[in-house]
Formats: structure tokens, C-alpha cells, sequence
């Protein structure tokens, strides 16, 4: 097994030129620089899609370690995306022709306006947003802040990641019932292919690798592999006798050098050569990518790899699926750059059969090698990277496949293995089923196939099945669920800020229920609310009576989903009266450690000059409400408010208070211990205190190591449902994590020692968080920084 390092590619713009030296010669693949060519004019200029970040949020984690370092650095530069006509469909030559004109003038522009701060431009892609270049390391916050640009990525070294699986996954029972790979491109991108190879040449009059081109300056005719790795790869996916697709072709995109390394805007260049064109010499609808870098990754890397992300987007969006090995480092907490980026499928590796002892080199994560002195089919194999990014595994040791200037490996292995194997089962069931996309090939790895789970880390994937993975795009095994039966309301009329339940029965092989609420029985304008659950709890504050319309329908995760239920109306009836609405962010009911409880104590305060008309709803994995009258200047406090003598819920939660009165309404969730108590303060919000779409706030003061870790909770307080996007940063302001979380109206979702989970960080003491509100309104943060040894929390607000 050969470890592999992280490939970039430059690019400019792409060409298909002149015909091949010779028949069974691929057609050369040319990249033209975008910025070598005069600038187009457009009369109307080019406006671009604008986003929220700030310069700081366009540096990732990487550029910012090496900016440490100083002096010059490689980067590839991510611009906006340049608007085109909403007229012209996406992908298509009409499309592709009016971006790249826009492409090439923010580039120009750009690249001019960049000199004034140091930049000097190298190339321009013509088909993906990417200049590639070099600045010094202090100017670089300077050229993240050019209104141009959208994220810059390091242009980091990578190398090559270094079979007889097929049997372990069906693939040869897929190509008895004609899953042989025909019509359909696989894009080795690697270190080339050796096309004369027996298994890879021309056969019949047909030629196996049509096209072909060298991203590494190196000058090898067409792709030619000086190396062996990629012609190893080629040999898995679609050698003639042997492969998994054997009568797929290829095409042989060179982005490492004779050493198996190579730069990651080397990548970028082979993607663009790709993507510009894929409708010719047969096409293509997969890259193979054996290629890993010594970063690692535990969720997905594309707020640090912003260039890959663009382009896999691009390319997943012109229906081009793309397999990337997960690495070979050992690594138990985050697989490798690229397979870390969100649009490429991340595979890990087992063993296909009981080969005896095994014992490989040195990975970032395993210094002085790794051993597994037993082996075993679907046994995953020590020097396999893994984390909850990867998407699926697939054996690698031991096979025979092709190697360099004719002949065969006898034991070609690693992660660089499983990539072509799952990319060949990929061009299988693509040549069965054409039409599948990127997005049903990687929910058909997710939820076919064996499941093993990796002793290191506990995350279970699946070992890939090719015939189950066919089943389930073809639909033999993604049904529609049944539709939901006796959907019902626990009323069908209530006051106004009062809660009700709909509820419905649970439907056989259902993964969730998607509900409609609208103010017409037609469900014109309706708001789609989701649930895994088979209730969900609602509530209006209306100016009038309104009847409000709802259905359900069940839904199964690989896109499958039942007709619609039948309507319940509920009618909200309007007493005349204000309402005022408070939340509380969370409540609690819980056991903790040490048999330790969570508790919440509530206080509520009439400042009014009348009797205030109170109703208190939990909003958690069950509903519960009560209503109580308060007169002027009366304080209650609800001692343990989820207890058996009140509420009456287990669990944590929002806590809504309605009021026809104003009220001053605050908590104390804190820990019951032998010890005492400890305990934090909540205040009660408003709507209007949440966020807004497009606002963002900060959490400040964060921490995550030995002594204290941190929670982050978030809230939706408004009536439609929410998107919140959160990014993590180190006290340095570096990007260490991101994730989003959807909220339905009243929900709360909270993320435990999220630094850890999130953003890989175990020795962090200073630290915080940018919350902002994507979509919806009316959303709130909170924060926890608890002592790990007495689990005493503070409090941290969000600041706007």
C-alpha cells in the first residue's frame, strides 16, 4: 500500500483540439488559460451571487496554519458565481456558453484588481469560478476582501493513495444481468493511464480510452501513466477481462507526477478539463480519484476547500458522480482532502477475503505503521481513514489488476483499491439505469448493502452491494410508503395562542412524515413542516378566526413518498385580546451523570395593571400544556416545571409562555447533585429578539478541552421553519467547523461538546461561534460552558 497526497489541478480554460497521433490514441485534453486570452466585454456587465461572509470566513483552517508560517504561498482563489439568465437551463450548452463569457470577465477583473494587492495570477479555469496563483501570506486577508471573492483554498501538495473484491459486491451478478458498464465514461483522475496496456487498449475496433491530457506539466502524450497508479485504478474500474465495468471507458486525466504527487490545483485543472467536456468522446459520468493529503477531516471540509467544493457542485449538477478514496493514514477521527468535500462519496476499505497477517508504513495517524494480524472479508483494514464523513466502504486487499507497461499486480490495495471499485459498480448501474443522479448513487451506498461498523470509532457504513445498490435506484426497493391513516386533531377549535396535536398512525417502512399547513383547502402558499415522530404540536396567535388545512404524507429517505392524507381543518378562534409570546430556550427533565437530575424552574411575573390569562406549552419529544391566571403583581415560580406535579414530561425542550398580559418571564435549568445544585439562567425571548433571514449573531467566550467543554443550542421561535447555518473559529479566527441545522416552528436541537464533534478540537481554551439565519425568522442561540468535573454551566447569550 502506497499512501497518497492531496492533488490541486490549475486550469484554463478547456479544449477538445486535434485528432489522435494514431487509431486506439486518446484525443488530447488542452487546457487554454483563461487569463492568457484577450478580456470579453459584456456591455451589461456581470453581476454575481452575493453572500454573508466575512474576509475572515474566506480563510480556512489550512491557509490559516500556513499563514503562520509566512512568506509566499500557492492558492486558488474561489470568485462568485456570475449570474446568468434565469431563462437558460442549467448544464446545457446554451448555459455553459453565456457563464463561461461571465467567468472570464470577473476573472480578468479580478486578477487586475488582485495585483494592487500582491496577487500574482497564474491561470483562470474557463468553466469552474477558480483563479489559481500565488500572494504573500500578509496580504491575504486583503484579497479576501476583494467584492469578488468568495473563499480562497490552499494549493496543497497530494499524493496517490495506494483487488479481487467484485464477488464480495455482487458486481459480477450486476454484469450478468447487463450492468457491463456500456456507454458510460469514468474519468481516472490520477496519474495517468497506461493505454497500451493490453487490458486498456483499443479491442474490436473499440477504443477503451478515447481521451485524454496531462495537467502536470510533465508533457506525457494524452495522460500516459509514468507511474502505475493510475493504470492499476483504470484496471479495476474497466479493464477489458478483469474489470468491474468492462465495457465502460475511460479517459485519463494526469494530475500526479512520476512520483505519485502533485498540487491541488492540478485537480482543479483535470475537473475543469472534465466538466468542459463530458458530452464528448462518449462522455463521461464518473471520477475516480484515488488521492489523499495528510489533512484530515471528522465532518466535510468544503468551508476549507472552497475551489473542490465549487467544482464537485458543478459537476454532481451536470450528473457526473464522483468517488474519492478516503485515505490511508489510520486515521479513526476524519478522512483525507478531497473525499472530505460534501459532493464526492468517501470510501473506506475492508479486506475481500482472509489474506493472513497483514502489516503497512506509517500514516499521519499511524507513525510507526499498523497490523492486523488476523484478516477477513468485510473486515475494514487499519490504515483505513474514517469518520461520520465517510459514505461507504468496499474491499481493497488483495487483487490482481493492471499494472504499469504491461502485466498485472498481484496485490494492489489500499483505499485506492475501494475508490475504483465503488466507481465501476457506479458506471454498472449507470449504464442500467441512466437517468439515476449523483444524489441517488450515494443514498443507494448508504442505505444498501452489508453494515460494518469500524471498532475504532463505533460508525457503522455499508459495504457496498452492487445488485442491492441497482434494487434500490430502480425502485425494486424504494416503494412508496403507505399513506397515513386516521389523521387527526386533538381539536378542532381552539382560542387563539392555544396548542393542539395532529397525530396520525405509523406507516410500515416509513423514515419520516412531512406535513402541509395552509389557510385554503387547496394548500396554495403552504408551509411544509417535517417530523420522524407520528404527532406533531401546533399553535397560532391570530388577529381574526382562521381556519387553518392540514395533511400529511409519508416519506422514505431515498426519495420515495405516499399520497396525501386526508384534510383536518382546525379552526382559531380571536378573543379580541393582545397576546405577548415568550420562549425559554430549554427546559429540562433528565438524568445525568452521577445519578445527578436536570431540572428548570420557571418565573413568571405580571407587571401589568391587570390579571394576566397565562398558557405555558412544551415543545419537545411530546407536548404538554397548562394555563394559569395571574394577578397584578404577583410573581409565581414553577418549581421543577417538567415534574410530575405540573407537566409532567421527560425530556428537555422549549418552553413557549402566551399571555394576554405583559409578563417578565425567566428560568434556572440547573443539576441536582449530592453536592448541591449548578445551574444557569435563561431569560425569556421574544420573537422579535430572534434572528431574522440574513442576520447573524456571535457567541463569544468558548472553550473546549480537558477542564470545560461547550454546548451550542438553537431555537426557532418563528411560525415557518428555519435553516441555521453555525461556523466554529478558534480564538485566532480561523475556521475550525461549520454546520447547519433545520428547525421546525417551536423546536430546539442542541449540539454537546460541539467543538469536538464539529470542528475536531480537543485543546482549544478560546473559542466562539457565528449563528446565522439562512431561512425563516425568529431564531435564537444559546451556549453552555460547563466544568467537566462538576458539570457547572455558564450562560452565554448571543450578541447580534
Amino acid at each position: 500500500m502506497r499512501n497518497c497526497k492531496r492533488l490541486v489541478v490549475v486550469a484554463a480554460a478547456v479544449w477538445l483540439l486535434a485528432a489522435a497521433a494514431s487509431a486506439g490514441t486518446p484525443k488530447p485534453l488542452v487546457s487554454v488559460d483563461v487569463l492568457s486570452q484577450p478580456a470579453p466585454a459584456l456591455a451589461a456587465g456581470v453581476q454575481v451571487v452575493e453572500d454573508l461572509k466575512t474576509p475572515a470566513e474566506r480563510l480556512g483552517p489550512r491557509l490559516r496554519a500556513r499563514m503562520q508560517e509566512g512568506g509566499v504561498v500557492p492558492v486558488m482563489v474561489l470568485l462568485k458565481e456570475p449570474l446568468v439568465a434565469s431563462t437558460l437551463t442549467p448544464y446545457t450548452a446554451s448555459w455553459d456558453e453565456a457563464r463561461t463569457l461571465r467567468l472570464a470577465v470577473i476573472e480578468h477583473e479580478f486578477a487586475n484588481r488582485a495585483a494592487g494587492v500582491g496577487f500574482r495570477a497564474t491561470k483562470g479555469l474557463s468553466h469552474f469560478p477558480i483563479v489559481i496563483g500565488e500572494i504573500a501570506t500578509e496580504q491575504l486577508e486583503a484579497l479576501a476582501a476583494d467584492p469578488l471573492v468568495a473563499g480562497i483554498q490552499l494549493d496543497g501538495t497530494v499524493h496517490a493513495s495506494r483487488i479481487q473484491g467484485g464477488a464480495l459486491m455482487k458486481s459480477d451478478q450486476l454484469r450478468n444481468q447487463g450492468g457491463r458498464g456500456s456507454g458510460i465514461g469514468v474519468a481516472i483522475v490520477d496519474t495517468g493511464i497506461d493505454y497500451n496496456h493490453t487490458e486498456l487498449k483499443e479491442r474490436n475496433n473499440v477504443t477503451k480510452v478515447p481521451a485524454g491530457g496531462d495537467f502536470t506539466g510533465s508533457g506525457q502524450p494524452y495522460g500516459l501513466d509514468d507511474e502505475g497508479h493510475g493504470t492499476a485504478c483504470a484496471g479495476i474500474v474497466a479493464g477489458w477481462d478483469g474489470g468491474m465495468a468492462p465495457q465502460a471507458h475511460l479517459w485519463a486525466i494526469k494530475v500526479l507526477d512520476s512520483e505519485g504527487s502533485g498540487q491541488e490545483s492540478w485537480i482543479a485543472d483535470g475537473l475543469n478539463a472534465v466538466y468542459a467536456n463530458r458530452n464528448d468522446y462518449g462522455g463521461v459520468r464518473v471520477v475516480s480519484m484515488s488521492i489523499q493529503s495528510s489533512a484530515r477531516w471528522p465532518g466535510d471540509c468544503d468551508y476549507d476547500s472552497p475551489a473542490y467544493a465549487a467544482a464537485m457542485q458543478q459537476l454532481n449538477g451536470a450528473g457526473i458522480t464522483i468517488v474519492v478514496a478516503s485515505g490511508n493514514h489510520g486515521c479513526s477521527d476524519g478522512v483525507s482532502t478531497p473525499s472530505c468535500v460534501s459532493y464526492a462519496i468517501s470510501v473506506g476499505a475492508v479486506y475481500d477475503a482472509n489474506i493472513g497477517g497483514a502489516q503497512y508504513g506509517e500514516g499521519t495517524c499511524m507513525p510507526a505503521g499498523c497490523t492486523d494480524a488476523t484478516t477477513a472479508a468485510d473486515k475494514i483494514t487499519c490504515y483505513s481513514n474514517s469518520s461520520n464523513r465517510l459514505d461507504a466502504l468496499a474491499p481493497s486487499h488483495c487483487a490482481q489488476t493492471t499494472a504499469l507497461g504491461g502485466g498485472f499486480d498481484p496485490c494492489f490495495g489500499g483505499t485506492s483499491a475501494a475508490c475504483p471499485y465503488v466507481a465501476g459498480v457506479t458506471a454498472q448501474i449507470l449504464s442500467l439505469r441512466p437517468q439515476t443522479t449523483p444524489a441517488q448513487i450515494k443514498a443507494a451506498y448508504l442505505d444498501t448493502g452489508k453494515a460494518i461498523t469500524d471498532a475504532r470509532n463505533g460508525v457503522t457504513r455499508k459495504r457496498v452491494d452492487a445488485v442491492a445498490a441497482y434494487q434500490y435506484v430502480q425502485g425494486s426497493t424504494c416503494t412508496a410508503p403507505g399513506t397515513p391513516t386516521n389523521f387527526r386533531s386533538s381539536t378542532l377549535t381552539v382560542p387563539s395562542g392555544t396548542s393542539f396535536t395532529l397525530s396520525w398512525n405509523a406507516v410500515s417502512g416509513a423514515d419520516g412524515y412531512e406535513l402541509q399547513e395552509a389557510t385554503n383547502s387547496g394548500f396554495s402558499g403552504a408551509v411544509t413542516l417535517t417530523s420522524t415522530a407520528t404527532s406533531m404540536m401546533r399553535s397560532h396567535v391570530v388577529t381574526g378566526n382562521t381556519v387553518y388545512y392540514y395533511r400529511a404524507r409519508a416519506t422514505r429517505t431515498c426519495g420515495a413518498q405516499s399520497a396525501w392524507s386526508a384534510t383536518v381543518s382546525v379552526t382559531v378562534t380571536y378573543s379580541g385580546a393582545s397576546a405577548y409570546v415568550y420562549w425559554i430556550p430549554v427546559v429540562a427533565n433528565l438524568s445525568g451523570s452521577g445519578n445527578s437530575q436536570y431540572r428548570s424552574d420557571v418565573g413568571l411575573l405580571n407587571r401589568s395593571s391587570s390579571t394576566a390569562n397565562v398558557q405555558m406549552i412544551y415543545h419537545g419529544s411530546t407536548s404538554a400544556s397548562r394555563s394559569e391566571a395571574l394577578a397584578v403583581g404577583r410573581q409565581r415560580i414553577f418549581v421543577h416545571i417538567l415534574g410530575p406535579s405540573y407537566l409532567n414530561v421527560t425530556g428537555k425542550g422549549a418552553l413557549e409562555v402566551r399571555s394576554d398580559r405583559a409578563l417578565t418571564v425567566t428560568s434556572r435549568t440547573y443539576n441536582v447533585t449530592s453536592l448541591g445544585t449548578f445551574g444557569q439562567y435563561y431569560g425569556g425571548y421574544e420573537p422579535s429578539d430572534g434572528l431574522g433571514q440574513g442576520q447573524w449573531g456571535v457567541l463569544a467566550q468558548l472553550t473546549q478541552n480537558a477542564t470545560y467543554r461547550t454546548n451550542i443550542g438553537v431555537l426557532n421561535m418563528g411560525s415557518t421553519a428555519a435553516v441555521v447555518n453555525v461556523k466554529l473559529f478558534n480564538g485566532f479566527g480561523s475556521l475550525v467547523g461549520e454546520y447547519n441545522v433545520t428547525l421546525n416552528p417551536g423546536e430546539y436541537k442542541q449540539e454537546d461538546r460541539v467543538f469536538g464533534t464539529k470542528g475536531g478540537q480537543t485543546n482549544m481554551a478560546e473559542g466562539y461561534a457565528k449563528v446565522t439565519c439562512t431561512t425563516g425568522a425568529g431564531v435564537i442561540a444559546v451556549a453552555s460552558v460547563l466544568d467537566n468535573g462538576t458539570s457547572d454551566p455558564t450562560t452565554i447569550e448571543l450578541v447580534p
